[in-house]
């Protein structure tokens, strides 16, 4: 199925409307399409910039389509927790029952804004970036991160985004970053897709392999929720060219007792595609030799074929 974005220029607005609470500004900017946008800023947002005439999240890539945009931005890191935000959105139901479609989007903090007032907000479709779905205590004892956060009110009105989402909930995070993926396995009924060894920093991550704007416009234009998700993978499974990104996984591989993660996730095949990239990397050919004797461990019932993977170790240690 072919389908057609909306070129990157400017969709002029029918209007902007700023609408100042005690502990948010909102910036609705409305265009004729029959779909809202909303957007939930990450913590890192309002630490570098605290001006409440700062751009909402993805406002540069947003004013070039033809959604209407909601952008919801905290004076402060407070995981949007703070009821005058719940009463602003309660009050305004007739604002999200004005549209066809409503997509939610947010990373990290946002990612829990954008989980937890799905419902509220009447969403159709949700994209969260290693969201929380919660930080209170009682329901995740073991979420030691985000002190800012834990310090809010985590009692009352959506106190875990778990029981509040709807919609078609697409979620990306590393299912090697343990927290990360404790909160994320606390969902139902969402889509899930795995970017791994990066941690928690997947729109970042995304930004570099410049696959956030295609994830996000497969939301946006409404796709089927299998044309979504092949998507998502495609731009995830971009990651091999970076070396970055070899480099995080060479870190992991490292660490006491994840060594077997590398044979069980990296193919020799998949190391090999990338050595061309980066020919004179020392990084890649200690991970490849690495990687060799791993699947060398792992052929111990069949002496030759481990034999074989011991010889390219030593192979490529020697051209290091």
């Amino acid at each position: 199925m072919s389908r057609k974005s909306a070129p990157d220029v400017a969709v002029a607005a029918q209007s902007v409307t700023t609408i100042d609470l005690e502990n948010y500004r909102l910036d609705l900017v409305r265009k004729p399409g029959p779909t809202l946008v909303v957007t939930f800023e990450p913590m890192t947002a309002c630490l570098r910039n605290p001006s409440r005439d700062r751009p909402g999240w993805s406002a540069k890539f947003l004013r070039c389509r033809p959604e209407s945009v909601l952008y919801i931005k905290p004076q402060q890191p407070n995981w949007y927790r703070r009821p005058d935000l719940f009463d602003w959105i309660e009050a305004e139901h007739a604002l999200f029952s004005g549209f066809d479609r409503v997509v939610l989007m947010g990373g990290s903090m946002g990612g829990y804004g954008a989980l937890a007032f799905a419902r509220a907000m009447r969403a159709t479709e949700v994209l969260s970036l290693n969201p929380q779905t919660t930080l209170a205590r009682d329901l995740v004892p073991w979420e030691t991160r985000f002190a800012l956060g834990r310090a809010e009110d985590w009692t009352g009105r959506y106190r875990d985004a778990a029981e509040t989402t709807q919609g078609d909930v697409y979620v990306i995070a590393d299912r090697y970053e343990k927290n990360d993926f404790m909160q994320v396995d606390r969902l139902r009924g969402h889509h899930f897709a795995n970017f791994p060894f990066v941690g928690h920093k997947v729109p970042a991550w995304l930004q570099q392999l410049d696959a956030l704007k295609p994830v996000s416009l497969a939301v946006l234009d409404g796709l089927p929720p299998a044309e979504v998700q092949a998507t998502i993978h495609g731009a995830i499974r971009q990651r091999r060219k970076l070396e970055r990104w070899w480099a995080g996984v060479a870190n992991i591989a490292g660490k006491h007792g994840k060594r077997d993660l590398l044979a069980r996730f990296v193919t020799p095949e998949a190391i090999e595609a990338a050595i061309p990239m980066k020919p004179d990397s020392a990084m890649l050919r200690r991970l490849q030799a690495d990687l060799y004797r791993l699947v060398a461990q792992n052929q111990q019932h069949a002496p030759e074929k481990a034999a074989y993977w011991q010889e390219r170790a030593a192979v490529t240690e020697a051209e290091v």
